[in-house]
């Protein structure tokens, strides 16, 4: 359960973090470089389980990976806030401190502009213009004028802590404009990761294929998966960078499903496990994209709410898919590939009701906006930080 919520939280963040601190032309490249060091860490831990794991047994096995974790932990307190996470809290003192720190790493200036006294300012302008924008609206509970229910200093940038709970952070992942990707998105992770619980089923249809022992089997399988996502994650390097999000999103899911309802028709070990490399190498490409479409189409506001929703699908499917596969080995080997392989399809239909495109697109801070809103870059960031925020790229990480 420890072990559960420390990846899991770790992956939201982390990954957040990375899409946000990242120039918005080479952002899928980081994603996808990370999650080729992924692949790399899953082979290299299948090569050592399989060398020591008979020497040392489970439980220094375990020891020998938890102290793997040593070097990130060390690593994770010398990064900085997110910066865009800061100006949205009013942060501002603290928002400066760190992009000076970035534009010192990367040896560049600070913009002229992006001062404490100018960040002040601005949201002050932008406070004022709040209030008058809503002086006449009315409360849909109590009926109160909203200028006088509450006299608090929240913006509409920053958490309300007051009585009037009208916190931006809280109302806006209920907005219909986050929703309308939100449901599809998140329905989009969890049949993925569901149709993904095939790979747990491999080594026993395997087995039937082979005299080996279970164990060794088991081990080769777990080689195949890590080469097959390695390939996956080494095309996904380039592909990130000259094909748009939506249409990898379409393409993959689209590959796994083929690709699985003719593993179910494999008798054969080779063919199962070629069938296996192309599936993680589909399903490599696909889960990169989701990792990094996530965080890039919603708003600063809601980014690590609304990635954190779609994890939840993504972790609950494997909890409840292994009934159902069960269920369907109890019939045929072939119905359980053609069930899932129809589920990699349904995600693709899935990925064709999201509708902004991301792909070296600035990220949306404040809200979404309509799409004859959008400039010449299909962006859709708007307001406060179109201003105030780095200007252009070059302050990102490098």
């Amino acid at each position: 359960v420890f072990l559960g919520l420390g990846y899991g939280g770790n992956v939201i963040a982390s990954t957040t973090l990375l899409v946000e601190y990242s120039p918005s032309k080479v952002r899928g490249l980081y994603v996808a470089i990370s999650t080729v060091v992924y692949s790399l860490g899953a082979i290299f831990i299948v090569v050592l389980c399989w060398g020591l794991l008979p020497l040392i047994g489970f439980q220094w096995m375990i020891r020998v990976a938890a102290l793997l974790a040593l070097p990130v932990i060390i690593a994770l307190i010398c990064i900085p806030e997110s910066i865009r996470y800061l100006l949205l809290t009013n942060q501002h003192d603290r928002a400066v401190e760190y992009l000076h720190l970035v534009a010192r790493d990367n040896d560049c200036e600070v913009p002229a502009y992006f001062t404490l006294s100018a960040l002040n300012q601005n949201v002050n302008v932008e406070t004022n213009k709040y209030s008058h924008e809503h002086e006449d609206e009315d409360d849909a509970t109590t009926g109160i004028n909203a200028k006088k229910a509450c006299d608090c200093s929240c913006t509409k940038y920053q958490t309300c802590t007051c009585d009037c709970s009208r916190s931006f952070f809280a109302s806006s992942v209920f907005e219909w404009s986050v929703l309308k990707t939100l449901i599809p998105l998140s329905m989009f992770w969890f049949f993925n990761s569901f149709a993904t619980a095939i790979f747990t089923w491999i080594p026993l249809e395997a087995q039937k294929h082979h005299n080996e022992t279970s164990v060794q089997i088991e081990y080769e399988v777990a080689l195949v998966l890590g080469l097959g996502s390695l390939f996956g994650t080494l095309l996904a390097v380039v592909l990130t960078v000259y094909v748009r999000r939506l249409v990898l999103l379409h393409i993959a899911p689209t590959i796994c499903g083929i690709v699985t309802i003719v593993l179910g028709l494999m008798d054969v070990k080779a063919g199962i496990y070629t069938m296996l490399i192309l599936l993680t190498f589909g399903e490599s490409i696909a889960i990169n994209q989701l990792y990094l479409y996530s965080p890039e189409v919603f708003p600063t506001s809601v980014r690590v709410t609304a990635f954190g929703v779609c994890q939840f699908g993504h972790r609950f499917a494997p909890v409840i898919s292994p009934f159902c596969i069960a269920a369907l080995s109890e019939i045929s080997w072939s119905l359980v590939c053609f069930v899932l392989g129809s589920v990699f399809l349904l995600c693709s239909i899935l990925s064709f009701f999201l509708r902004t495109e991301t792909f070296n697109a600035p990220l949306v801070e404040e809200k979404f906006v309509d799409d004859e809103e959008q400039d010449d870059k299909g962006t859709n960031a708007s307001g406060f930080f179109d201003s105030l925020y780095v200007n252009g790229d070059h302050m990102a990480l490098h």
